[in-house]
């Protein structure tokens, strides 16, 4: 099996737009970099931690 020089998490980290990873019940799992930048220039706190486990539609920053 080959190996590849990045991890799964670095990949989706690199994705130069907010992307974001949901659970079934709509649940934040993950978001990268870009979303994270995107939520402070907003004025959103830009970690992780305020973000994971919220629901999908409670947020203001996804409406636009």
């Amino acid at each position: 099996m080959p190996t590849h020089p990045f991890t799964v998490p670095a990949l989706f980290d690199a994705i130069q737009d907010p992307a974001t990873l949901i659970d079934a019940e709509g649940r934040f799992t993950d978001l990268n970099k870009t979303f994270l930048e995107r939520a402070q220039r907003r004025g959103y706190l830009p970690t992780k931690g305020i973000w994971i486990g919220r629901h999908f539609w409670d947020t203001s920053l996804l409406r636009d």
